[in-house]
C-alpha cells in the first residue's frame, strides 16, 4: 500500500463514520480493500461497498476469541470494583470489546479519570499510534498497577504548585492551553504490561476531546526503567547519548 491508498482509506472511513483507531487494512488487489475492526461481534460487516471506483469489505470480528476472553474476565472483575466509576468503566470496556465501538471506549475513559486516587490503577485498548504509518491506527496495550501512595502524594503536591509553575517555563504564553485541567498525577507499580514495551510513564487518555474539557491522568511507571542504545538516541549528540546509556 502507497499514501494513496491510505488516504483513500482513511477518507472511507470517515465517510463511512468507522472509527480508525481500532482497525487494520488490507489491499486485496488494484481495485479492492478489506478493513478489519477488533471487536467480539460480527455486525457491522460488509462486502463490495463501493467508494471513488474502488471497493472496500468491512469486516467486524477480528481477535474476537481474544476479546471474548477478556470480556469474560472483566466481567468477573466486576464484583471487585472499589466504587461507581471503576464499575462502569469495567462495563464501558465489556460492551467495547464487544461491538468494536470506539464512542463506548471514549466513555470507559470518562469513567477512568474521574476515578481519583485508586489503590489499583488499570487502562486498556486500542491507545497509542506511534507504529502507524499515518499515525491514526492504535496498537493494543493493557495494564494492571498498584499506586506507591507516598510518592503519589508529593506528584499530588506538584500538580497544586502547577499554576505557580507553568508561567515559570521556558516558552511563550500562547503555546499553552487557554485553561489548565489540573491532571490525577500518581506513581505506579507495574504489576503486568500487555504490549510491547514498558514506557517511563503515561498521559492518557489521548482523546482530544476528553483531554481539554473533561481532564486526564499522569501516571509514572516506577519499576519501569529504561533501555537506552548507543546510535538509537534522536536529537542528541554523541556525548550525550553515551552519558544515557551509561
Amino acid at each position: 500500500m502507497n499514501k494513496e491508498d491510505l488516504d483513500l482509506v482513511s477518507e472511507f472511513l470517515k465517510h463511512t463514520k468507522i472509527n480508525v483507531l481500532n482497525t487494520r487494512v488490507f489491499k486485496t488487489d488494484d481495485t479492492h480493500y478489506l478493513i478489519t475492526v477488533g471487536s467480539v461481534m460480527t455486525e457491522g460487516s460488509k462486502k463490495d461497498v463501493e467508494f471513488k471506483g474502488k471497493l472496500f469489505d468491512v469486516e467486524y470480528g477480528e481477535f474476537s476469541e481474544y476479546l471474548d476472553d477478556t470480556c469474560y474476565y472483566l466481567q468477573r472483575a466486576l464484583p471487585y470494583a472499589a466504587n461507581e466509576n471503576q464499575k462502569t468503566m469495567l462495563e464501558k470496556y465489556i460492551e467495547h470489546y464487544k461491538t468494536g465501538s470506539i464512542e463506548v471506549h471514549k466513555d470507559s475513559q470518562r469513567s477512568w479519570i474521574k476515578d481519583k486516587g485508586p489503590v489499583v490503577e488499570t487502562n486498556m485498548g486500542w491507545i497509542e499510534t506511534y507504529v502507524d504509518p499515518t499515525n491514526e491506527r492504535g496498537y493494543y496495550e493493557s495494564w494492571v498497577a498498584i499506586v506507591d501512595k507516598p510518592k503519589s502524594e508529593k506528584f499530588q503536591n506538584l500538580v497544586k504548585q502547577s499554576e505557580i509553575i507553568i508561567p515559570q517555563l521556558p516558552w511563550p504564553k500562547h503555546m499553552e492551553k487557554d485553561s489548565f485541567l489540573a491532571p490525577d498525577f500518581t506513581t505506579l507499580d507495574i504489576l503486568c504490561f500487555a504490549c510491547t514495551g514498558c514506557p517511563l510513564g503515561i498521559n492518557i487518555p489521548n482523546y482530544d476531546d476528553i483531554r481539554e474539557t473533561e481532564g486526564f491522568k499522569n501516571v509514572f511507571l516506577n519499576n519501569s526503567f529504561g533501555s537506552y542504545v548507543l546510535g538509537q538516541m534522536q536529537f542528541a549528540t554523541e556525548e550525550q547519548s553515551k552519558i544515557l546509556v551509561e
